[in-house]
């Protein structure tokens, strides 16, 4: 008999004595680590279940990673862990709507006109794949796209892997989920909602598919591939969802009749869009520019889709643009999509009779605002262009602004390279007209529904998951710290930095010298501002140190105040002030000028001009006096009139490269 049956046989014999119960329970793998109790109480906190709506004094029950009970008087489970919240405020978990955790690509930017140089257009025909003998594979390897930046294809969450350093950083900030988004070429892919704990990426996912992200990116280390231009790119963005909708009705037709007929070519980019066609999934565009925003929905409009935008930061420029029209109404999840008839009446029509509505626009928006420049003096700011000066002014209304419209924003913490600033900038934004039950809406309840998770997330309420941050004090004021973040019911503690100065609540230990004053020991809450008491000076002696330090620390609050007090006063003027036609009278007599008709009378000398209601009446010679009242009479004496001269190619129009120089 060998020694491992020798040994199975004693075990037996164990177990039998033992009355037939076995150590499974009690015998754990090697490096097993049992989970903490998945039940905890947090107690007296001051607890914000949602935008307007504050439960002083309340108790939040944990259950296995959801919030089993909240309110003022709940009791805590006897098998829970209890956490004193006194003093602290619990706002439900933000969320980041647009996270680009791996790239190191800026925001896109369509503001400024991108001359292709000439290197671009010598070599625009290597890169020209399908011609014979080149290459048979024409865009990125596999089946695919023909143009290289068409990839929707692409999935953020195939590739998702936590990082500890850029989640903790979020986390200070009181994020505890975020839209994981792909960041390269035009129809870029789709992004995927994650929980943000150090934790293995399969339990982290909370919705693997969000938006299909759509980028008007005309920037590329190859400059030879197509597109180069933002009419290329727009060009190429209507093509592939018309061959995407194509894609589908030619499936649809051979699955009827495949008999005979060659067989379909297989397309993931087009299999990809399908969703977005039956808009099961929405459309993130990042049109970078003002104008770019008008026109991402005219794209959106044209296609159908259902579309949320990545504001530019320069909303501001043309307010009119960012609110544009309302989006088309979103498809019902799992229902069928009407099938569009080709008269856009006919369709409009038919989406009123089964009680259709418009939506409102959406924005995603950066707190990325543009630094007041440092200059050595004053005579160095006359160098400063005033459109400079503007956009500092108006970047931090921009969220705003684009409330006052009535128009749903989320925040994120989007091309912020220091992640730090983002408090101190929401602030600034707080302080140009930004409520703070709008900005916390715009990090909880918003991007919440614009993920389409607001039955799990967003609000403090029994059913959704345990995602929480808790404060000590006012988030918005960022004096207040981060003190912990809950992330499925689990405590992450935030390494808080404190300051360097001492804390008034603690007692200050004697020193040699009896004339230099301290503060005394106070019973003030954490998080609470005391005043340190200072010893009295007598006359004739110098300040104590501590006086001294108190005055300049004073005078430095005074200050701080003076300049937030000033940058909530409106400095420069809207850009949209001031414009329009000068007058429009209904009547217009240029008297005694030269004009040319340009038409068989030639040109006309000391003759006179008649317009009415903004067309050309009479001209020549008048025969009278002029009797028609609100009249706008010109001098025309040595001044010559000809018709409004027109471009027959202009450019002016037209952002980003002109001539598409690639192919």
């Amino acid at each position: 008999m060998n020694r491992t049956a020798i040994f199975l046989r004693c075990a037996v014999a164990l177990i039998l004595l033992l009355g037939g119960k076995t150590f499974a329970v009690d015998l754990l793998p090697p490096g097993f680590r049992p989970l903490p109790v998945g039940v905890h109480a947090l107690v007296g906190g001051k607890i914000v279940v949602k935008p307007g709506e504050v439960i002083d004094g309340g108790t939040i029950v944990i259950r296995d990673g959801f919030i089993q009970a909240v309110g003022k008087d709940v009791a805590a489970p006897e098998d829970a862990r209890v956490w004193d919240m006194k003093w602290m405020t619990i706002y439900a978990g933000f969320i980041d709507p647009y996270l680009t955790l791996a790239a190191t690509n800026a925001p896109i930017s369509t503001s400024d006109t991108q001359p292709i140089s000439r290197a671009g257009r010598l070599t625009s025909g290597i890169n020209f794949f399908g011609a014979p003998g080149e290459k048979t594979d024409r865009g990125n390897s596999g089946p695919g796209y023909e143009v290289s930046k068409i990839t929707p294809e692409v999935r953020a969450v195939e590739t998702y892997s936590p990082n500890a350093k850029t989640l903790e950083s979020l986390r200070e900030l009181g994020f505890t989920a975020g839209v994981v988004a792909p960041t390269k070429g035009i129809l870029r892919g789709s992004s995927a909602l994650v929980a943000l704990a150090d934790e293995n990426p399969n339990q982290a996912v909370i919705k693997p598919d969000v938006f299909q992200h759509i980028g008007f990116e005309t920037h590329e280390s190859d400059e030879r591939a197509y597109p180069g231009s933002l009419m290329g790119v727009i060009a190429t963005i209507r093509q592939t969802f018309f061959d995407a909708q194509h894609y589908a009705l030619d499936a649809a037709d051979f699955k009827r009749n495949s008999k005979g007929r060659k067989r379909l070519e297989f397309n993931t980019a087009l299999e990809a869009l399908q969703p977005v066609v039956e808009k099961k999934i929405p459309v993130l565009f990042e049109p970078g520019s003002a104008l770019m925003v008008d026109r991402a929905r005219r794209v959106a409009d044209e296609l159908k889709l259902d579309f949320l935008i990545v504001s530019c930061g320069q909303e501001w420029r043309r307010p009119d643009l960012a609110k544009g029209s309302a989006r088309a109404p979103r498809a019902v999840s799992g229902a069928s999509p009407e099938t569009p008839s080709g008269d856009d009446a006919a369709d409009e029509a038919s989406a009123a009779a089964r009680g259709a509505r418009a939506l409102p626009m959406r924005f995603i928006v950066p707190v990325n605002f543009p630094s007041l420049p440092k200059l050595p003096g004053d005579d160095d700011w006359v160098q400063v262009k005033l459109d400079n000066l503007r956009a500092w002014d108006w970047a931090a209304e921009n969220p705003a602004l684009l409330r006052q419209q009535g128009l749903d924003i989320a925040l994120t913490t989007h091309g912020l390279s220091d992640k730090k600033v983002f408090r101190k900038n929401l602030r600034l934004a707080l302080d140009r007209g930004l409520s703070e039950n709008d900005a916390l809406a715009a990090l909880t309840t918003v991007p919440a529904k614009f993920c389409g998770v607001e039955n799990i997330l967003g609000t403090i309420e029994p059913g959704k998951l345990a995602n929480l941050v808790v404060v000590d004090g006012n988030y918005f004021e960022p004096e207040s710290k981060v003190r912990e973040v809950w992330i499925d019911g689990r405590n992450s503690r935030v390494q808080v930095e404190e300051t360097k100065e001492k804390d008034p609540n603690t007692q200050i230990p004697k020193t040699e010298n009896p004339e230099e004053g301290a503060p005394r020991k106070t019973n003030a809450p954490p998080g609470k501002a005391t005043t340190p008491v200072v010893a009295e000076q007598k006359p004739g002696e110098p300040e104590n140190k501590v006086a001294v330090k108190d005055k300049a620390k004073a005078e430095k609050e005074k200050k701080s105040a003076e300049l937030k007090e000033l940058q909530k006063k409106r400095v420069a003027r809207s850009p949209l002030e001031g414009r329009g036609v000068i007058t429009n009278p209904p009547a217009i007599l240029i008297r005694d000028a030269t004009i040319w008709t340009c038409g068989p009378e030639g040109t006309l000398t000391n003759a006179s001009v008649v317009i009415l209601n903004g067309k050309i009446k009479t001209i020549g010679k008048l025969s009278g006096a002029f009797q028609e009242s609100q009249t706008l009479t010109i001098d025309g004496h040595g001044l010559h009139i000809t018709p409004g001269l027109i471009d027959c190619h202009s450019h002016t129009a037209i952002l980003g490269a002109v001539n598409e120089s690639t192919l």
